[in-house]
């Protein structure tokens, strides 16, 4: 079994299969838009995320970027920022209280975890750059009002399916670059990621499909039933 999965792709390391499969249960469910988007997979959306920071960040800057969110946040989110001691970012705080006028990267999760909230970005200075954590934006735990449109979005088949343990996490990204820059971070620290999880990922997100659509099929008939009876 290579490393490689599709060696003409900046992402070489992403299933097709795998791929195919988030693209149609995103427009199934209707919460992102990804017709537009570049999918990069990961160890969990953890190993996403710090690959985002790395894309995001400018690595000629004199000072490490800001990395900022609203509170109350997801604590490890800080953890994870901070453990590499990187030079490139570092963890600053709350995003409503953020009165720097230095370059940024705002973290906005919606439904936010904790606290349920649907978040929307507070900043919104030239020099900024958003993350979308949307990890929660699946409809047991939240209404879908409508498709994300977001230039970079992290989802996790921890909230989409349950199964934590597979660990695959990916990102709807829209800029080239920005997917060459994750997709470089990702190939040194771990070359990729397993073909084995995302393989079983992708058959589960198309039993759990293939299961809405039966559903789907049932309360319509029912519906045409109750319909005729009356």
């Amino acid at each position: 079994m290579s490393y490689f999965s599709d060696s003409r792709k900046i992402y070489w390391f992403l299933e097709h299969e795998r791929a195919d499969e988030v693209r149609k249960m995103h427009r199934l469910v209707g919460n992102a838009i990804v017709d537009d988007c570049h999918i990069v997979v990961g160890a969990g959306s953890t190993q996403v995320f710090q690959a985002a920071l790395y894309a995001l960040s400018d690595a000629d800057a004199p000072q490490p970027k800001n990395v900022v969110s609203v509170v109350p946040y997801y604590k490890t989110f800080q953890s994870i920022t901070d453990f590499l001691k990187s030079g490139l970012y570092k963890w600053a705080g709350d995003a409503l209280t953020y009165d720097s006028n230095a370059p940024y990267i705002e973290l906005v999760t919606s439904p936010n975890n904790p606290d349920g909230y649907l978040n929307e970005a507070v900043i919104n200075r030239a020099g900024g750059k958003l993350i979308h954590d949307l990890t929660n934006y699946w409809p047991q735990y939240t209404s879908i009002t409508k498709p994300a449109d977001h230039d970079l979005i992290l989802f996790t088949a921890s909230k989409c399916t349950g199964h934590a343990g597979t660990r695959i996490g990916w990102a709807l990204v829209k800029d080239p670059e920005v997917v060459r820059r994750m997709s470089d971070f990702l190939l040194l620290s771990s070359i990729g990621v397993s073909k084995d999880s995302q393989l079983r990922a992708a058959k589960i997100l198309r039993a759990i499909r293939e299961g809405m659509k039966v559903k789907a099929q049932v309360l319509e008939s029912d519906s045409s039933s109750l319909v005729v009876d009356s």
